[in-house]
C-alpha cells in the first residue's frame, strides 16, 4: 500500500487499480481522524477515529494510493446482495458514504478488493 497521507482505519487489505483498501470489521475505528484536542468539533479528543463499526457487515473503504478517503462499501454490496451490486447502474448504488465523487472505481478493483477481504475473513487476518 501506498505511504498514507492521512491516517487510516480498519485492516489493510492491499493496493488495487489506483486504490489502497482497507477492511473495516465490526468493533473497528473508522471515519475521519479523532484530532488530539478537539474542543469545538463535538468529538472526543484524544487521537483514533470519530466512529466505532457496530454491525457485523463488514465495511470495505478505498483511498487513493498514498492519499485521501474515496469511498465506503459494505462487504454485502460487493457481493451483489440484493438489488446492490459492484456493477450496478448508478455510481451510487450501495454506497455508505461518497469522498470525493469525482473518482470512478472500476468494477474489477471492487471485484479485486472483495476477493481480498474474503481471503482475509477466511483465514482469521492471518497472512
Amino acid at each position: 500500500m501506498g505511504a498514507p497521507t492521512r491516517p487510516r482505519a480498519g485492516r489493510p487489505l492491499g493496493a488495487f487499480g489506483a486504490f489502497d483498501v482497507t477492511l473495516v470489521l465490526q468493533g473497528d475505528e473508522y471515519g475521519a481522524p479523532r484530532p488530539p484536542s478537539a474542543p469545538q468539533s463535538g468529538l472526543r479528543p484524544g487521537g483514533g477515529f470519530a466512529c466505532t463499526h457496530d454491525k457485523p457487515v463488514p465495511m470495505v473503504e478505498f483511498y487513493r494510493v498514498g492519499g485521501d478517503f474515496v469511498t465506503r462499501y459494505t462487504l454485502e454490496t460487493l457481493l451483489c446482495i440484493g438489488r446492490h451490486c459492484y456493477g450496478g447502474d448508478s455510481p451510487r448504488t450501495g454506497l455508505l458514504l461518497v469522498g470525493d465523487g469525482s473518482v470512478s472505481i472500476g468494477a474489477s478493483d471492487k471485484l479485486a478488493a472483495l476477493r481480498a477481504a474474503i481471503a482475509y475473513l477466511g483465514t482469521g487476518g492471518v497472512a
